[in-house]
């Protein structure tokens, strides 16, 4: 199985592979994984995306801490409407149909 850059390999910018379908990844409520078309709740209002990387360890972007963990990871999703990338947890994103 890939991981989530594509290197055929588990790299360690890369979330645990159970997290992509494999053993365990039923196990662990509101997960999604890579190409999920996800929505969440904005001050704009409602806004959708694709989910593009999933962070299992803490990471930094722009000056902030973002807390990750493969218990609690944090999805890196693109909006579909402007490119404009997004951090959240899985208690706030709902999946959407195809």
């Amino acid at each position: 199985m890939e991981c989530s850059c594509r290197r055929n390999i588990q790299c360690e910018h890369c979330p645990p592979l159970a997290l992509f379908g494999g053993i365990g990844s039923n196990d662990v409520p509101n997960s999604f994984k890579i190409h999920d078309r996800v929505s969440w709740n904005s001050e704009a209002g409602r806004v959708s995306g694709t989910i593009i990387r999933v962070h299992t360890r803490h990471f930094k972007v722009k000056g902030y801490t973002h807390h990750a963990s493969a218990d609690d990871p944090q999805y890196e999703i693109q909006s579909s409407k402007t490119d404009h990338i997004a951090y959240h947890r899985g208690a706030a994103l709902t999946r959407l149909g195809d």
